[in-house]
């Protein structure tokens, strides 16, 4: 999903020599169009979280006019330096209220860019304290006090339906996605997809459920098959981060009784056989290697989860959108 910079004012700092341990990085900017002109200085404290040996930075707030003077620290893995110059904050609107919120970069790692925010509060005229409530453990951690989990990984923003995102990368197989919606000034977890390789290494477990119980699959698939053309690849990315925003899929009707397949190929172990008249949600039309394929949902009477797999585009019948 596609992140999106609203108020990213300081690229051109990044021309500029960055400063020793303790010395202030500056960043100027405003939460909204008429609001006083901020000041957002990054200090290394030279502090250490012992338990994570995470840094202690501080982000130190003025407004031009006098109106503000604020200190927040927060915890980072990755402080700012002159080997490895990146950007430490900027100000963006995360929860779609008009106002800008201070996002305070925590590591910035070759797949994952982390941050930590702090919201404004138009009601008191400050930032509220830095965000740290767990956002989101992934299933094979056991912390849940560790502070990462209260960082925004790789987020995109989603005025039109008030949602956040977030995914995380490890490895080159793993993943983990994430859907929030705002309540008031907390995050609301609604959504968690994972893919995992599996302890062979030969096979991948793909997770997808809405915590509200809309919609929920599991499937393990080849990994080899998985990754082995961008057709495949793409579809199964797409579904996923459609199912976890929520979006309404087009349904179908199985004409006859037909079998629904693991993978787009008959060769394929059979997950169920439909009955006549079953009724899908469809993922992806016209897919699969040779683009004669549906890939849909099915929700069997008697099973916990639904069932995601493949039937042929001639056995299912689309049904009109309404």
């Amino acid at each position: 999903m596609k992140r999106t910079f609203a108020c990213l004012l300081l690229l051109s700092l990044l021309l500029c020599a960055l400063p020793a341990l303790g010395e202030a990085m500056e960043f100027p900017a405003r939460v909204c169009e008429d609001a006083p002109l901020l000041s957002i200085a990054i200090v290394d404290t030279g502090e250490v979280e012992p338990a994570t040996e995470d840094k202690i930075l501080r982000a130190d707030i003025t407004a031009e006019d006098g109106s503000l003077s604020q200190s927040l620290t927060y915890h980072a893995i990755e402080a700012p330096s002159s080997d490895d110059p990146f950007i430490a904050a900027w100000l963006e609107d995360l929860n779609f209220d008009g106002y800008a919120d201070l996002c305070l970069r925590t590591v910035m790692g070759a797949r994952n860019d982390r941050t930590a925010f702090a919201l404004w509060n138009p009601e008191t005229g400050r930032f509220d304290e830095v965000y740290t409530e767990p956002l989101y453990l992934p299933e094979d951690q056991d912390d849940a006090g560790e502070a990462e989990y209260s960082w925004l990984s790789n987020y995109g923003l989603h005025p039109e339906s008030g949602m956040l995102d977030c995914y995380m990368a490890d490895g080159a197989a793993n993943y983990d996605w994430t859907v929030y919606r705002w309540e008031g000034r907390r995050l609301r977890l609604i959504g968690v997809a994972t893919l995992r390789t599996l302890s062979d290494g030969d096979f991948l477990r793909e997770r997808v459920w809405r915590l509200d119980g809309s919609c929920r699959w599991e499937q393990t698939c080849p990994l080899a098959w998985y990754y082995a053309e961008a057709a495949i690849f793409d579809e199964r990315q797409e579904a996923i981060q459609a199912a976890l925003m929520g979006q309404d899929f087009s349904t179908a009707n199985t004409r006859d009784r037909a079998a629904l397949y693991s993978l787009d190929s008959e060769d394929s172990a059979a997950l169920t056989t439909l009955p006549q008249g079953a009724a899908l949600q469809v993922l992806k039309a016209d897919c699969g290697r040779d683009g004669t394929w549906a890939r849909v949902l099915y929700a069997p009477a008697d099973a916990p989860a639904q069932l995601t797999g493949y039937v042929r585009m001639a056995q299912v019948q689309l049904q009109e959108a309404q």
